[in-house]
């Protein structure tokens, strides 16, 4: 029981007595190639009943612990789902579109359920997070004499800069002047880099 000091009313949650309404699992990942996902939210009702007499209405919004971006790497509505009485719930998907732009990424999209009224219930399950992941792979390193050759996997929208720094204990890391801010290409990029003398610096490549 929870006393909502706000509205000055009282949540009573019986288990096995009322409904419960969520996700059907806490989430899933993939890349940016899916298009448009459904994401099912369910209102299970307590054993013996194929209804529930009164309406329950929940409230869904993207979470700002979100770290994708609106419009760049997804796009979705907010709303409010019913649940109408004296029907049998039929589960209610949430369209979720993954826009692809093939650039390197670990980002999510994490949704969250609310109870609407005073009589819906929230399930084990109100937060769910999909995560987008584009893994970014150097495909090839290779030396010849004192030349250093460095392909991978490249996309048209992304940008892409070679770093080096002469330790990883701490890193300072400082772009090259010849590879910095390398419009990308489709399918792949190979940079040669001139290894000079001296210490031998450890190398990346940033994706913008």
């Amino acid at each position: 029981m929870v006393d909502d000091a706000i509205t000055l009313t009282y949540f009573v949650d019986i288990p096995g007595a009322m409904p419960q309404t969520g996700f059907t699992s806490s989430g899933t990942n993939s890349d940016d190639t899916v298009g448009t996902v459904g994401i099912p939210v369910v209102m299970t009702l307590p054993p013996g009943m194929t209804n529930w007499p009164g309406p329950q209405s929940f409230p869904y919004w993207i979470d700002h612990s979100s770290t994708a971006e609106y419009g760049v790497d997804y796009k979705m509505h907010g709303g409010i789902i019913n649940f109408y009485g004296g029907f049998a719930p039929s589960p209610f998907v949430i369209p979720l579109t993954i826009i692809h732009d093939g650039v390197p990424k670990n980002k999510t999209v994490v949704i969250k359920l609310a109870p609407g009224n005073s009589i819906a219930n929230l399930g084990p399950i109100s937060t769910y997070t999909y995560t987008i992941t584009n893994p970014f792979r150097i495909t090839a390193v290779t030396q010849m004499n004192n030349t250093l050759y460095l392909t991978w996997e490249s996309t048209a929208s992304a940008h892409y800069t070679i770093e080096s720094t002469p330790t990883l204990n701490p890193p300072t890391w400082n772009s090259l002047p010849l590879h910095s801010n390398l419009p990308g290409v489709a399918g792949s990029m190979t940079r040669s880099i001139n290894l000079g003398l001296g210490t031998n610096p450890f190398y990346r490549v940033k994706v913008e």
